[in-house]
């Protein structure tokens, strides 16, 4: 990225910072909650991650529960989401996911995805069930294409399989 930006009229020149290049402990010195959040960011935050979330739990209520969501999205950024779960649990931090609209939000995507996989690998099984019942035992090659159907498909094989004269007649032909 470069150090200047043009627009015409306006000029403006800046310095980059690799945020990993700023010391953890100024951003932990400072008065601002978004500052500990950013620590996250900061070169050599796994060695500080309990000293970040103190910091964080110390704040007022809603501006702790601003910075704790701030940190959980940042600790995606640096692969620490795991490390940090690990540390509020130790530390007995309670995040209220049901006052924070980011967190809400990737919850409910989460049991989205869930409920997709279930109802995916409950189409899967009554399939199979209804293909064994009908045609006995499945050979390899209609298992493996059992296994990889996505639940369209599932869902199509499954009103097929009542009625059908053969397995290929369901899955198609190997």
């Amino acid at each position: 990225m470069r150090p200047r930006l043009d627009s015409g009229p306006m000029q403006y020149t800046y310095t980059l910072l690799d945020i990993r290049e700023i010391r953890i402990e100024e951003l932990l010195a400072s008065s601002r909650p978004a500052d500990y959040a950013l620590a996250i960011l900061a070169g050599g935050s796994a060695k500080h991650l309990e000293e970040i979330i103190a910091r964080i739990q110390s704040l007022p209520d809603e501006e702790r529960k601003r910075a704790f969501s701030q940190l959980a999205v940042m600790s995606g950024l640096r692969s620490m989401s795991v490390n940090l779960e690990m540390e509020l649990t130790r530390m007995s931090v309670i995040i209220e996911i049901s006052k924070n609209v980011i967190l809400q939000k990737i919850q409910k995507e989460g049991e989205a995805i869930g409920e997709a996989r279930g109802q995916q690998a409950g189409f899967r099984t009554a399939v199979r069930q209804t293909l064994e019942t009908r045609f006995g035992r499945l050979p390899e090659w209609a298992d493996a294409r059992l296994e990889q159907a996505k639940l369209a498909q599932l869902k199509r094989w499954n009103s097929k399989a009542i009625t059908a004269d053969s397995l290929s007649d369901v899955i198609g032909p190997r």
